[in-house]
């Protein structure tokens, strides 16, 4: 679905199930021309953690931190300037999930996000999300995995300077993708995204790069 003024732009696009808004998308729009494809990344297993091993929440309004992986039973929330900075691993995060905005940052590399339970993505606000994926291991190029039992929502909305490497697997969930132009306001993503429903909104562009640098996940 691409909403307002927003603007899908590809040599080809194949569409199953249906488009809104047709004349938004530019280059060859193949709708309801081809069979679905199967999930790639099906036989993905779950994580495990030790509930017993349970690091909080971590919610912080302002000032920095650098948080190790683990399980946080309740997310991790930034508002108000906070930075975080990722060490390299798996982070379980259930409650709020991942939920940033008013000019919050995060930084990782070699990381993977897990969100379940109640948890959702939230990325709003002028903020900045500079990250990549494990490059190893069963998780190898797998930046954030939502939970495919609980279908948890992720947007990535607004004015956030977002460079993201690597996959987002979302299978049960609505992702909500959107810019509102301006310097640095517009996401580029360079993941294999993978959801049950796709939603773009907003007046600017979303870039998807086929093979960023992780390395530019950092000045």
């Amino acid at each position: 679905n691409a909403f307002g003024n927003s603007e899908v732009v590809a040599m080809s696009a194949n569409v199953v199930g249906g488009t809104s808004n047709p004349d938004n998308f530019v280059g060859q729009l193949n709708d309801n021309t081809h069979s679905p494809v199967a999930d790639p990344l099906a036989h993905l297993p779950l994580p495990t953690w030790d509930p017993a091993s349970d690091l909080g929440e971590v919610a912080m309004s302002g000032g920095t931190v650098t948080l190790s992986p683990g399980f946080y039973s309740g997310g991790i929330t930034l508002t108000s300037n906070a930075r975080v900075n990722l060490l390299p691993g798996m982070y379980i995060l259930g409650g709020a999930g991942l939920n940033m905005s008013a000019q919050t940052e995060i930084y990782g590399i070699d990381v993977t996000l897990f969100i379940t339970g109640t948890g959702k993505v939230d990325m709003t606000g002028s903020g900045r999300v500079m990250l990549a994926p494990q490059n190893d291991g069963v998780y190898d190029d797998v930046l954030m995995f939502v939970d495919r039992r609980t279908g948890g929502l992720v947007n990535i909305l607004g004015g956030a300077n977002f460079i993201a490497h690597g996959q987002m697997y979302a299978p049960a969930s609505l992702v909500n993708i959107g810019g509102n132009g301006g310097a640095g306001g517009d996401p580029k993503m360079g993941f294999l995204l993978v959801c049950d429903e796709l939603d773009l909104s907003g007046t600017g562009s979303v870039t998807f790069i086929r093979f960023p640098s992780p390395e530019d996940c950092y000045d």
